[in-house]
């Protein structure tokens, strides 16, 4: 199963990250229920394996925080690939996508070495949409952020379906956070 961990967006910030998506005029915009901020994606993986890999995530004792929105930004330089709204890499995050990487690595799946980017992703660009993508994602890393900070309670282990009009995630296990 096509699968990543993820932490939830609240419904008030996920609110007002669709007033930000309203300014985009071009792409693919996520759906409010699928807003979240990756911690490791895992690509395909065996029932077994993610079995065995909800074990070892339900071992993680991290404390709660708080994640705070910085800015919007893009992935692409010139021929953006989506649009996101960055979360600050403050310790505890980066100690959660830490400890996330190595309950997976325990397990024997492979990740990706990209640098962590922690973020929302708001809209994805298919290519088409030329300077006007460009522009919009432009527009936006120029607007002051509206979006609150935000407590994260926990993370979860999900899976994802592609479907032509856009993944369907559905969460397989929850590992709640230390209070």
């Amino acid at each position: 199963m096509r699968s990543f961990l993820a932490f939830d967006v609240p419904e008030p910030v996920a609110i007002a990250i669709a007033r930000a998506q309203g300014r985009l005029a071009v792409g693919r915009m996520v759906p409010r229920e699928n807003l979240h901020v990756t911690l490791a994606f895992l690509d395909d993986q065996p029932d077994a394996v993610l079995d065995e890999l909800s074990a070892a995530l339900a071992e993680i004792a991290l404390p709660r925080f708080a994640a705070t929105p910085t800015g919007f930004a893009h992935f692409g330089k010139a021929r953006p690939r989506l649009a996101y709204l960055g979360i600050a890499p403050e310790p505890p995050l980066l100690a959660l996508h830490q400890a996330a990487r190595k309950a997976a690595r325990r397990v024997g799946i492979t990740l990706s070495h990209e640098r962590y980017v922690p973020h929302v992703t708001l809209a994805r660009f298919s290519g088409h949409e030329g300077t006007g993508a460009l522009g919009a994602v432009t527009a936006l890393a120029g607007l002051p952020v509206a979006v609150p900070p935000f407590e994260v309670f926990g993370f979860g282990l999900y899976g994802s379906t592609l479907r032509p009009e856009g993944p369907r995630y559905e969460l397989l296990e929850s590992f709640p956070l230390r209070g």
